[in-house]
């Protein structure tokens, strides 16, 4: 996933597999800085939630650490973990979205995902 920043700044993306192991020829040719895992069910996991959002999210923003920051989070147990809110809470103020409404809140999943989930 690419994410654009109003400065301009696009994050690297974080590919998650399905799979148990990560082959060589899955990472060829990728973006620079993209960051490639695996999950048995080819989701993001707690586990793969927290390498992203150190290694790439935080590591990304900590430029803008100067100015307040918002992280937008949609309560997904993924994103749930303590160290997860923990590390967002000592960088960012927290704003969650309620349940059962993100379908209709969040504007990537309506405006840019959702085609490409229908083609």
């Amino acid at each position: 996933m690419y994410l654009l920043w109003p400065s301009g700044l696009v994050l690297p993306p974080y590919v998650v597999y399905k799979g148990k192991n990560l082959y060589k020829d899955w990472v060829c040719g990728g973006p620079s800085g993209a960051v490639y895992t695996t999950s048995l069910n080819g989701w993001m996991e707690s586990d793969q939630f927290m390498e992203w959002f150190k290694t790439i999210f935080l590591e990304w923003t900590t430029p803008f650490s100067q100015h307040p920051r918002i992280l937008i989070f949609d309560r997904h147990l993924s994103h749930l973990s303590l160290d997860s809110i923990k590390c967002a809470c000592e960088n960012f103020i927290l704003l969650s979205l309620p349940s059962k409404l993100t379908h209709l809140l969040q504007p990537f999943d309506r405006t840019v995902y959702r085609p490409v989930k229908q083609r």
